[in-house]
């Protein structure tokens, strides 16, 4: 049996989000949108993102619409509902 739209639980919606530097774990959990500041522009990851590599430029990290950290550089790698960013904060 098939969820109806209305029928979807917050759960449907998320995306595993893991944050760190070399040395330690910044943020680690579940949010329903990422905004990250790219090396061309900032972009939104939501869950089942397409997959992409990118690299970090220095700005806000915002984690369900409230900005979690700033950082001075990064690469991040988003794979459906995970998404993983080593910055220098």
């Amino acid at each position: 049996m098939t969820a109806r739209l209305d029928q979807r639980t917050d759960a449907d919606h998320v995306i595993h989000v893991t944050i760190m530097t070399p040395g330690e774990t910044l943020f680690e959990g579940e949010v329903t949108a990422a905004v990250l500041p790219g090396d061309r522009g900032d972009f939104e990851v939501l869950r089942f993102h397409r997959p992409l590599i990118g690299l970090l430029r220095p700005g806000p990290i915002v984690l369900d619409g409230r900005e979690a950290m700033r950082v001075r550089r990064g690469v991040v790698r988003v794979n459906r509902d995970r998404l993983v960013a080593l910055v220098e904060s």
